[in-house]
């Protein structure tokens, strides 16, 4: 527990807890509330050669999973560099977040899941994953888009061990695969959430985007009397 309480005091900076939260949640409330009106649309089938020669395999269940908490802790981490580095994450994924719902609704997609064996830990996980989470809002992955703008925060940061950046870039890479091996996506939902988080962080640093953000949350921290 103490380690724990350590790295949260080290790694964590308590200015990023609330922003992090609202964004969290504003994710989560996009995500889940579009599949309210797509459920019912006609959707489309992104279905490639490739994606009919993917496996399934259910082992990469756990790492599907795990990925929440690498999305917490490295979306929050990007504060140890700077606000400004945080913010400018933050804001990435506000947007991206945004571009993704407005996606789900205009081009709705779907997958057809494959029966899975009644035996075996990992059969069952993916089996409740897929009763938990309907079969649509595919293109562009969220999984794909916040992996890999939770290894774009570290990439190129002194600030973080060369190990984790290296582990961060590995781990962002399984959780796109495992979006693949478990059926849960097309090859261009993963491609296009990449895509999406590299582009738009280009665009969001270069424009300075994140100072909009930045003052929202920083007032808040404020009100709240919450020091970084």
């Amino acid at each position: 527990m103490n380690k724990v309480i350590y790295f949260l005091k080290k790694w964590i900076p308590k200015g990023a807890l609330i922003p992090f939260g609202i964004v969290f949640t504003y994710q989560c409330f996009g995500y889940f509330i579009t599949q309210i009106f797509v459920v019912k649309k006609d959707c489309y089938d992104f279905t490639t050669y490739f994606d009919r020669q993917v496996p399934l395999i259910p082992q990469f269940v756990y790492i599907y999973l795990i990925c929440y908490v690498f999305w917490i802790v490295n979306e929050m981490i990007a504060g140890v560099v700077s606000k400004e580095h945080f913010y400018n994450g933050l804001t990435v994924s506000i947007i991206g977040n945004t571009i993704a719902t407005i996606t789900f609704i205009l081009v709705p997609t779907t997958i057809v899941r494959p029966d899975l064996a009644d035996t075996g830990l990992s059969n069952w996980i993916l089996q409740f994953v897929y009763n938990m989470d309907q079969p649509v809002n595919l293109f562009p992955s969220i999984h794909c888009f916040v992996s890999w703008l939770c290894y774009i925060v570290v990439r190129k940061q002194s600030a973080f061990s060369k190990g984790y950046r290296i582990f961060s870039f590995i781990f962002a890479v399984l959780i796109c695969i495992s979006t693949q091996v478990l059926k849960q996506h097309y090859i261009v939902d993963a491609i296009s959430g990449i895509f999406m988080a590299e582009l738009l962080w280009i665009i969001v640093s270069k424009g300075n985007l994140y100072k909009p953000v930045m003052q929202l949350f920083e007032g808040i921290n404020r009100r709240l009397k919450i020091d970084w």
